[in-house]
């Protein structure tokens, strides 16, 4: 049974008026929602204590407390589902079994994600990019690794990229993007404060962005042009992201191929010639070893 929570962002789309911006709220704000009056609701959301009433009737419900006792237990039922580790390991497996199940696990996963992508998504995001000016990379932790790694494939095949590891200067970043650039956030949860601020700004400036996340309703979906799905296999408490940090690789390394097929040749010079340049560090580093 989808939850109530997922069934308001599922419903966005189809709202118009006041419905959507009580949805927006709910969607921003959950557990603030739950902690307000219809009075006080009606104020945030510029609608009316009559507006709540049908807004909440629309999803089935007899009143506002109802909704609001059902979206609680709903996030209640997430938090304790996500309070239980997350591993692929036991405790008494020996390092060949966790060989074993480590690569087991990534090629399932690789399939599972594989099953996901949609060439037609796949296709207006490649297209998105290679017009793009400037393309924005954001991520943080786990995440920020794939954004880190499809930044240096972007720059070595001579696109004009920008990846910040500090999300302050990432968010202050954002400000300056335009309509002409692309921003991609990776983000396995869907979640990261940070990570929405720079959608919601990226909004203001008219940026197109590409989300690459689980295949679950979050605040960063409603604010993406375009979403890549991975497989929500992960809980969001674990030991280290396996599961997720493969997925977003795979996704970041797709669409990266995808953009450059087409530039074989080209790209195969651009290597070449950077290569030498960084041969030469290789060669001091040789003289300094030997002794020269």
């Amino acid at each position: 049974m989808v939850d109530l929570y997922s069934r308001v962002i599922k419903e966005y789309p189809n709202l118009k008026g006041v419905n959507r911006r009580i949805a927006e709220y709910i969607i921003d704000n959950p557990l603030e929602f739950t902690r307000k009056t219809a009075k006080e609701i009606s104020v945030i959301t510029k609608t009316s204590a009559a507006s709540i009433v049908r807004f909440v009737r629309y999803f089935n419900f007899n009143g506002l407390q109802d909704f609001k006792i059902s979206l609680v237990q709903d996030f209640n039922s997430i938090n304790n589902q996500s309070e239980v580790l997350d591993t692929i390991i036991e405790r008494t497996d020996s390092y060949a079994e966790i060989s074993h199940k480590l690569s087991g696990f990534i090629i399932d996963n690789a399939k599972e994600t594989h099953n996901l992508v949609d060439v037609r998504i796949l296709a207006k995001i490649v297209n998105v990019i290679k017009n793009a000016e400037t393309i924005y990379l954001e991520g943080l932790s786990a995440s920020g690794l794939a954004a880190n790694d499809l930044y240096y494939k972007l720059i070595r095949s001579n696109r004009k990229a920008i990846f910040d590891k500090d999300s302050h200067t990432a968010i202050e970043r954002s400000y300056f993007m335009t309509k002409k650039d692309v921003v991609i956030i990776f983000s396995y949860s869907g979640l990261t404060e940070e990570m929405i601020i720079i959608a919601k700004q990226a909004q203001l400036n008219h940026t197109p962005v590409i989300l690459i996340t689980r295949k679950s309703p979050s605040p960063l979906m409603k604010l993406a042009d375009y979403v890549f799905p991975i497989p929500a296999n992960e809980s969001l408490l674990r030991i280290g992201a396996v599961s997720s940090l493969f997925s977003e690789i795979y996704a970041s390394s797709l669409i990266f191929l995808s953009l450059v097929n087409s530039e074989i040749p080209q790209l195969e010079k651009n290597y070449h010639d950077t290569s030498k340049l960084t041969k030469k560090l290789k060669h001091q580093n040789r003289g300094i070893n030997d002794g020269h």
